[in-house]
């Protein structure tokens, strides 16, 4: 029990971290995507924890998935934006 609740915390700790990092950070495509994807196992590794000690690990699998079609759509549209524009920034200086 002790440890699932350490898994919680470190969760939240990735996640308040990460958030700050996105509000800091955020001129650059590929850094905003890296971020978001920390953002994402941050959730999951909450929701796997949850999720396992009620015996039921089917919806952390779900949202696995579903944070793998995220990030494939991200890369492609960084492709796309680098292709087009010829840099990944997202502001210009």
């Amino acid at each position: 029990m002790l440890q699932d609740n350490n898994m919680m915390i470190t969760g939240l700790l990735m996640l308040l971290v990460t958030m700050v990092c996105l509000i800091i950070q955020n001129s650059r495509a590929l850094m905003v995507l890296f971020l978001f994807e920390i953002l994402t196992l941050s959730i999951y590794l909450m929701l796997s924890t949850k999720f396992i000690m009620q015996g039921s690990p089917l919806p952390a699998m779900i949202f696995l998935v579903l944070s793998v079609c995220e990030a494939s759509v991200g890369l492609a549209l960084l492709v796309s934006i680098i292709r087009n524009y010829g840099s990944d920034q997202v502001f210009s200086k």
